[in-house]
């Protein structure tokens, strides 16, 4: 990862800050997005966001780790695109470990392997080589050789926060018909740009899209800190945990 420190060095060394993601099965986990929910299958944001999407990508949603905004994983999160670019070498390990280790996992979500591993378009004015997520992940090695751009953000095109809008990105179809998509993006606060995107590329002919996120964000003003969601997340982090059946 770096000259210094490998993927495992750092991620031993970050582990302490980062949120576990608890398993679906628990009843105050939003079946959709892995998130916190109070008496229901699924959380407030993802009954609005899921309602136009199609059935394809509920379930299809799998956050690496979990974050209180703020907290010092979020300021990770927050500062590596611009600030900080010291912090994407622990973007990229935990990135690097976690989709290394579950690619079987991913493999049976989507019905088959994936020969495909993209990031959601930045929709900053970024491009592809010089995204700050492409950047971080390229520091593996292993995840650099993957990537693949599939897809553009139009200029201008707005996204709601609760808003399911594919026609925001423009697909290159050549590369994505009829293949297993693993979809990546940084953080999962309401959802409608990555799932937006997973949408832009099935209407492409995907056969099936993953979306997989480095942090699934929560807000402290909003969710209270006795929250079972919120205990949850104290659990020693492990890499090798998968949240869904």
């Amino acid at each position: 990862m770096t000259q210094q420190k490998s993927v495992w060095d750092i991620l031993k060394e970050r582990r302490p800050i980062l949120g576990t993601v608890p398993s679906e099965d628990e009843a105050f986990v939003c079946a959709l997005c892995l998130g916190p929910v109070s008496g229901f299958e699924q959380c407030f944001g993802c009954n609005k966001l899921f309602a136009g999407a199609p059935w394809e990508l509920h379930r299809k949603a799998v956050p690496m780790t979990s974050v209180v905004k703020p907290s010092p994983w979020y300021s990770l999160l927050a500062g590596y695109k611009t600030s900080a670019p010291q912090y994407m070498p622990v973007l990229a390990s935990v990135a690097h470990a976690y989709l290394t280790e579950h690619q079987a996992d991913l493999d049976n979500m989507l019905g088959g392997k994936a020969a495909v591993l993209t990031l959601v378009p930045s929709t900053r004015g970024f491009t592809f080589e010089n995204q700050p997520l492409r950047r971080t992940l390229a520091m593996s090695t292993e995840l650099r050789g993957r990537l693949v751009q599939t897809m553009t953000h139009r200029p201008n095109v707005q996204i709601g926060r609760q808003e399911f809008k594919p026609s925001a990105f423009k697909v290159m179809k050549s590369l994505v018909k009829d293949e297993r998509v693993i979809l990546v993006e940084d953080t999962w606060i309401s959802g409608s740009k990555a799932l937006s995107a997973a949408g832009a590329l099935l209407d492409a002919g995907a056969r099936e899209v993953a979306i997989v996120s480095i942090a699934r964000v929560l807000d402290d003003s909003f969710w209270p800190s006795d929250h079972p969601y919120r205990e949850a997340m104290k659990a020693p982090y492990d890499h090798k945990a998968w949240p869904r059946d």
